[in-house]
């Protein structure tokens, strides 16, 4: 039997630059969360060494499923800049908190926060 390697996503207390990324939510997120209850949950992003998304992780969230499925859709549609070590593009993943804040406004904020997360 042949082993197949696991691949290493570094984590972001290992890189030398962080990835970057560029998200935004679509508009069909009045539809989705129309009583602008505050929500939070978290989210883990693999991103490959050229700045593709390789996959995305749910964690703990009181968001409702169709909200989910949202912010899946719009970190899938990201643009991402690779993370680094000593100037070599390298497998990286961010662990992100995501907040959405009920305003006055009819406007949502949607905040991406990274942390570092373990192996």
């Amino acid at each position: 039997m042949i082993a197949i390697p696991v691949a290493r996503y570094y984590t972001l207390d290992e890189l030398s630059e962080q990835p970057e990324l560029n998200v935004a939510l679509p508009p069909s997120i009045d539809e989705v969360w129309p009583l602008r209850e505050p929500g939070r949950g978290t989210v883990t992003i693999y991103i490959d060494q050229n700045g593709r998304l390789d996959r995305i992780s749910i964690g703990a969230s009181n968001l409702p499923p169709e909200f989910e499925k949202l912010v899946i859709d719009a970190f899938r549609s990201g643009i991402f800049t690779p993370g680094r070590i000593d100037g070599r593009n390298v497998k990286s993943q961010m662990k992100l908190e995501i907040m959405f804040e009920s305003e006055a406004s009819t406007n949502q904020t949607f905040s991406p926060v990274p942390s570092v997360v373990g192996n």
